[in-house]
């Protein structure tokens, strides 16, 4: 890998003595994590057919959700009126969407071959048939090989290598480039759009300047869309098949950021999501007949540690010796104040809490907070301790830890880390960094730093990017560590087709990454959403995706 330098400005921490250890330097604040999901969960029997629900997105963009100008805030809006070939229920687990999908059989493994079985009764709007011409012009419009398509980023159609209709048009072989285990994540975002609206560059990229009739399949479909305003509204679909919807009319409107709280305390909106600002989080309580729903988010925040620093983060005893000094609770209810938010400890690198999978390995493998055992692993480890603070051989137990300066949360999380650090006998350089520089890329490709916090994403197929993470010389390996058994892992990981044997493999990866300490996950960050209290089957999904067929009213 091939780094560039930075620059960084240090501060100083000043140091404190340490002293005799209470019952408080043992365990977390917090252990308790949030729910996987928050959406006031009913059964339709309890539910009135009718209503409305509103919502905002910062930007309509593109209609098209292939195209590199799509609004991610329409994603939810456009499962209600395009296919989706599966549903993920809290813990993030797959099962086909028996509206489009009968079957999705996998029959090779290496390279991964998957049958689609359509729902013979699923159509578009006009009552043609879902069809395998259709996957085959979606994946060749955004495998990579066609010019002129100007597609998201996030597709990985580019994982396939050949799409062809089975035994009839209602049957699609889909055959990969190699094992590919997580092949049901290519149709998360985008399952399938109709050939026609996709056949050419030009209508890829110019053609959806509207909401077609023909080119929808789903519950709800689009009547109205006023393209002056930026409203859509849909409303049941009267052709579909599957479980009628209960509401009358789904609308999304674009609004600014800035105004979607007036326009939520106007109850002008149904739902908002109120991110970790502690203004919306203080204005959406005081709605009448609303409540915040709060489930765990998919994003979650991990300190880096530069294991290839010629500082004493290098080694393996002060790595771990950090680990056992952390409080991450509380680093994160001190960075996110203000919005009622307890964090709990976050204890794996693949998956999130509440995720099938999920092992807290910092517990079982011992690695959560101990300020005695740290103190203990430090002075087995050479480092001794004088009026509060440790050396070896002349050099100062002293860390540079970055921060990214005008970043709230990574400035409180760094001023947390910092004193807890004091606590064993360390020092550390508060050394600033730019959002600029964060952002591209230049802070952590630099190295110049023995320890820095950052985001990580999670994800219903968290696999994937593993290689990326935690490989010998990759790209966003961060923190250099370079270990062969780790490497061994990750191979073994992405070939293995069997899902129980994967997760178990993922398990004794993230008890490596535990042992080894190129990172510490630090805790998940919360997703809070307002919502009317009438409202049900909707709000903070968490892994869980949404069925508007299920969204409606408490009678």
């Amino acid at each position: 890998m091939k780094f560039r330098r930075i620059l960084a400005v240090p501060v100083v921490v000043g140091l404190l003595v340490t002293g005799c250890s209470k019952p408080e330097d043992k365990g977390e604040s917090n252990t308790t994590p949030l729910p996987a999901s928050d959406v006031n969960p009913q059964d339709r029997a309890a539910l009135q057919p009718g209503g409305e629900v509103r919502l905002a997105s910062e930007s309509i963009g593109n209609l098209n959700p292939m195209s590199a100008d799509a609004a991610p805030g329409l994603d939810s809006f456009r499962r209600a009126v395009l296919p989706q070939f599966f549903s993920y229920d809290e813990h993030g687990v797959a099962t086909p969407n028996t509206a489009f999908l009968e079957s999705a059989t996998e029959t090779s493994s290496n390279p991964t071959v998957v049958t689609l079985k359509f729902n013979q009764r699923a159509t578009w709007g006009d009552g043609q048939p879902l069809s395998a011409n259709d996957l085959i012009a979606t994946w060749q419009a955004c495998n990579g090989r066609s010019a002129g398509f100007r597609c998201n980023s996030g597709l990985r159609f580019n994982q396939i290598r050949e799409v062809t209709a089975g035994a009839s048009q209602q049957e699609a072989q889909v055959t990969f480039n190699k094992a590919y285990p997580d092949w049901r994540g290519v149709f998360e975002r985008v399952s399938m759009l109709r050939a026609e609206s996709v056949r050419d560059a030009n209508t890829f990229n110019a053609g959806w300047t509207t909401w077609r009739k023909e080119w929808m399949s789903g519950p709800f479909a689009v009547d109205q869309y006023d393209q002056a305003q930026k409203v859509l509204v849909a409303t049941p679909n009267s052709t579909w098949w599957g479980e009628k919807p209960l509401l009358d009319r789904l609308t999304i409107r674009e609004i600014p950021r800035e105004n979607q709280g007036r326009a939520y305390a106007n109850q002008e909106i149904d739902l908002l999501d109120l991110s970790t600002s502690p203004e919306l989080y203080k204005a959406a309580k005081t709605v009448p007949d609303h409540q915040v729903r709060r489930a765990a988010a998919t994003t979650w925040r991990q300190l880096v540690l530069n294991t290839a620093s010629t500082g004493p983060v290098s080694e393996p005893a002060v790595r771990k010796a950090v680990a056992l000094t952390l409080n991450r609770s509380r680093i994160g209810s001190q960075a996110l104040p203000g919005i009622e938010f307890n964090a709990a400890p976050l204890g794996n690198r693949v998956f999130l809490t509440g995720q099938d999978g999920y092992v807290d390995n910092a517990a079982r493998l011992e690695l959560t907070r101990d300020l005695d055992a740290a103190r203990s692993v430090l002075d087995k480890a050479g480092w001794k301790e004088k009026d509060g603070t440790r050396s070896k051989d002349g050099r100062a137990l002293q860390v540079n830890l970055v921060q990214v300066r005008g970043v709230a949360a990574a400035e409180a999380e760094a001023a947390a880390i910092a004193e807890q650090l004091k606590a064993v006998g360390f020092q550390v350089q508060l050394s600033d960094a730019s959002l600029a520089d964060f952002d591209n890329g230049s802070v952590l490709s630099g190295g110049r730093f023995d320890l820095i916090t950052m985001g990580g994403q999670g994800s219903r197929h968290p696999f994937g990017e593993l290689s990326d993470r935690f490989g010998s010389g990759t790209d966003q390996n961060y923190s250099r560590l370079e270990n062969p058994e780790i490497d061994q892992l990750l191979e073994q990981i992405a070939a293995e087709p069997a899902l129980p044997r994967r997760v178990e493999l993922a398990n004794q990866l993230d008890g490596k990454l535990w042992e080894t300490l190129p990172t510490i996950p630090l805790y998940q960050q919360p997703r809070s959403v307002g919502a009317s209290l009438r409202l049900a089957n909707l709000g903070a999904q968490g892994l869980a995706s949404i069925s508007w067929e299920k969204v409606g009213y408490l009678k």
